[in-house]
């Protein structure tokens, strides 16, 4: 509970504890996997684990009846609203495009993952322009805080103004992006084989690099090591069936024994850390 100083965001989310989900990449077989497409050499088949901090989520897109040309779009729409709709920037987003939205996609001429993500960030890039003047205020306070907030406010109604009347005359112009770049999308082909249903959720970190609210957290991909040769050894052992399921198992009755709390002093012994992550009236 917040009261006692136990939690430091406002709203906190089970993801903290950890969320862990398979790619289904065997479903999309012409676009290649997550792993393959983060700079680290990675090839199709090639185990490996991406470790990725999300802000929220995951926030799901309800879809029945898109059709192809329709679907790009209305990822878009709804990705547009990460952090809010005047946010712009954001570094990353994981995207999980479940299976029959991945047919609807590639029926739409979207054969790669690539592909896709540079559709996304077009297109949110071009829901950016209504929230303009929003976008030029937050930005221009944040670096030139003593400016008078109604200059910022001006400005940018006359852009967003401008890029409006791009947008309806059919040229449309991304002068602040939602996301940084195409390379913002980090997609995976997940979750049941039936159902239209998909979902994103962005992680911290927004703005140009050297800004101080710039790439906050990274995703991180890693190679998955072999499977030690001990746990083969373990299982093919004669007589030891039950130890086995009490090392494999982390249910099994009798293995989950009370802990009682520590006694306390009352007093501090020894260094004490403490953790700011710099938020006006953070706990």
């Amino acid at each position: 509970p917040t009261s006692l100083g136990t939690e430091s965001t406002t709203i906190g989310t089970p993801m903290k504890f950890g969320m862990c989900f398979a790619e289904w990449e065997e479903r999309a077989p012409s676009w290649e996997p997550l792993a393959a497409t983060c700079g680290g050499g990675f090839a199709r088949g090639q185990d490996a684990v991406t470790v990725f901090a999300a802000t929220s989520g995951p926030v799901q897109l309800v879809d029945l009846n898109s059709s192809p040309a329709q679907l790009v779009d209305r990822i878009a729409q709804a990705m547009a609203t990460a952090y809010a709709p005047h946010f712009p920037l954001i570094n990353n987003c994981m995207l999980v495009v479940s299976p029959e939205h991945h047919d609807t996609l590639v029926k739409a001429g979207i054969t790669s993952k690539d592909v896709l993500a540079r559709a996304l960030w077009r297109k949110t890039s071009e829901s950016m322009a209504p929230s303009l003047p929003a976008v030029v205020l937050f930005i221009g306070k944040l670096k030139f805080p003593r400016v008078p907030g109604v200059l910022f406010r001006a400005l940018g109604t006359v852009i967003g103004f401008l890029a409006t009347t791009l947008a309806f005359l059919g040229w449309p112009v991304s002068l602040v992006p939602k996301f940084s770049g195409p390379e913002s999308f980090r997609i995976v082909v997940a979750g049941g084989d039936a159902g239209k249903f998909s979902c994103f959720m962005p992680s911290f970190g927004m703005g140009r690099p050297g800004m101080p609210t710039a790439h906050m957290s990274t995703p991180v991909t890693l190679a998955v090591e072999p499977r030690p040769s001990t746990l083969d050894a373990l299982a093919a052992a004669p007589g030891v069936a039950s130890r086995n399921e009490e090392v494999l198992d982390p249910q099994p009755e009798g293995l989950h024994e009370p802990c009682p709390p520590a006694a306390r002093s009352g007093g501090l012994e020894g260094p004490v850390a403490l953790l700011d992550i710099s938020k006006a009236r953070g706990s």
